[in-house]
């Protein structure tokens, strides 16, 4: 870091190289190191794979695919949650170029048919989920029927279990049309041209800070954005190497990506899966059957883990890390699953765009900031509203840049050129350097409060909240206010028979935060927040309860 000369500016202090293969290609170098170890477990769908045996399905998929007509370059819609099937689909495109497009279930119709009408699919896979997929497609479809520019249409339809209708392919029926000679002759072709800078996987943004974006990456943005966490952790003097079992998050964003797909290609892990429905009792046991050694959470996730009463009847000695990310961490939590669980908190800091290029353990955080470092490959700058270096100690825009960022935002060309610039991905998010380098993420610009001309960052008072023996979790947002501009209000969680008021988080607050942060102009109390798809607090969603909520009041 550039302390001497007062810029805000890091790097990371370690490098690893870089590996410039496709993903099937690493699957391949993972199979003759260890073709025998398990791959990915569904301890809920009671389905096992090896590293060999996953190839073998993944290229008789992909043959398969081949034969109806999936050339390099064609998208493919997946649309599931996580179980086998989903995976071999995602290795079997990847292997012949082509394109997945990942739709989560829980998207509703509109945006579904808004993301197949953006890609342009050429085929879609119909998995396993909560709702039945095939009749949701026909609906989709038949809304629009009237318009066909408004209606997507498939070459061919690829069900699993009950989406598997009269006219459409089953798994069995791909992998059985792979075994044409002709057909694999040609996957050996067409697996040979593919290039680790070719496009490999769209994901969709889980519009935390917005309408969903559809982020593009490459074989070698996926491989080496996810690397190097787990280098990183296996770095650590007490890891069995050959013995690391990731327990992953069940869900086809990003985070599930990094944290359950990629794991046995980049760190030849065992990826072990969480039930398709979360239950944090299940997640306990399927940690302790299972014998894993690291795994990755929310933040929500981390606060249903801390306060879940029966976990004294478990075992979960084999859990050595837990990864957290997606959203500010206050320390006290994570000092809190240290000191139950006896293992170390990794936060990490990334997105669908820039992958994962920060992170640290708890060791680098204070009172009220998380502190985290480059991981190796990664550079971040924090930058003024003009795109200038800040000081060291003053707030700005993170800009990272890395091997990791997203390649464009699909056919949005005006969006995507807003947030980069000579390499760099202009995050959104606001940070601190300290004089150690160490980096505190301390907010959204969007989300920051500007009451009566000073600047306010919900974080630094959900920090010291979080802490409250009376609060379970707090959320801070600005609401309009006539004479300030904006007001802080305070959306608050009590714990079980609890209670809290105004005046009480005043006083609490008070000589723990600057005078403008402790006077908020509201208190609400919430049952629950409202969270998005993918299991993150909704902002907008909360500021529009919350302004219910005070409008009622105001009546």
């Amino acid at each position: 870091m550039e302390v001497s000369l007062n810029i805000s500016y890091a790097s990371s202090n370690q490098s690893s190289p870089l590996i410039g293969l496709t993903l099937h290609q690493l699957l391949e170098k993972r199979v003759n190191e260890h073709p025998d170890r398990e791959m990915y477990v569904f301890p809920e769908d009671g389905d096992r794979i090896t590293f060999n045996l996953y190839k073998d399905r993944v290229e008789r998929l992909a043959t398969g695919l081949l034969s109806i007509g999936m050339k390099k370059g064609d998208r493919l819609a997946i649309w599931s949650n996580i179980h086998m099937e989903f995976l071999l689909f995602v290795g079997a495109a990847r292997s012949i170029g082509v394109i997945t497009v990942r739709i989560r279930p829980t998207f509703p119709n509109i945006g579904v048919k808004d993301i197949l009408l953006l890609t342009g699919c050429k085929m879609i896979v119909l998995g396993r989920s909560p709702t039945n997929l095939y009749d949701r497609l026909t609906d989709i479809r038949t809304a629009s029927a009237e318009d066909a520019s408004q209606t997507p249409h498939f070459d061919a339809i690829i069900g699993v279990g009950e989406n598997n209708k009269s006219g459409t392919y089953n798994v069995n029926d791909i992998e059985k049309l792979g075994s044409d000679i002709k057909f694999i002759e040609l996957f050996k072709l067409i697996r040979n041209q593919v290039t680790f800078d070719d496009d490999s996987d769209i994901f969709s943004t889980s519009g935390s800070t917005g309408k969903p974006k559809h982020v593009v990456h490459t074989h070698f943005s996926m491989i080496n954005g996810t690397r190097p966490i787990f280098n990183y952790l296996a770095s650590m003097p007490d890891k069995d190497r050959g013995n690391r079992r990731v327990f992953a998050r069940n869900s086809t964003h990003i985070s599930g990506e990094a944290s359950g797909v990629m794991p046995p290609l980049v760190a030849s892990m065992t990826s072990v899966f969480a039930p398709s429905v979360y239950d944090i009792r299940r997640i306990v046991e399927t940690i302790q059957d299972e014998r894993c050694t690291e795994t990755i959470l929310l933040i929500t996730g981390l606060y249903d883990l801390c306060s879940f009463k029966d976990i004294g009847e478990y075992d979960l000695s084999s859990l050595k890390v837990c990864v957290v990310g997606g959203s500010n961490i206050p320390p006290e939590l994570a000092e809190d699953y240290e000191n139950k669980f006896g293992s170390k908190i990794f936060i990490l800091y990334g997105s669908t765009e820039m992958m994962f290029p920060a992170g640290s353990f708890l060791d680098l955080m204070d009172k009220r900031r998380s502190g985290i470092r480059m991981l190796p490959n990664a550079e971040i700058q924090l930058v003024d509203d003009k795109g200038k270096c800040v000081p060291v100690g003053s707030v700005g825009e993170v800009w990272s840049r890395s091997s990791s960022n997203f390649q464009r935002y699909l056919k949005n060309e005006e969006q995507t050129n807003a947030v980069k610039s000579h390499g760099w991905f202009k995050t959104g998010d606001l940070g601190v350097f300290d004089a150690t380098g160490a980096l505190a993420i301390v907010g959204r610009k969007k989300d920051v409060i500007a009451r009566g001309g000073a600047k306010i960052l919900p974080a630094d008072i959900e920090n010291v909240l979080s802490i409250h023996p009376s609060i379970d979790q707090v959320q801070v947002i600005g609401v309009p206010d006539d004479r300030l501009g904006e007001d802080i209000c305070i959306c608050v969680r009590t714990k079980k028979n609890a209670s809290i008021d105004k005046d009480q988080i005043v006083t609490y607050l008070t000589g723990k935060v600057r005078v403008e942060e402790s006077i908020p102009g509201y208190v609400l109390l919430f049952e629950l927040f409202p969270k998005n798809d993918i299991g993150k607090i909704d902002r907008a969603s909360l500021k529009e309860q919350a302004l219910q909520q005070i409008k009622h009041c105001i009546i």
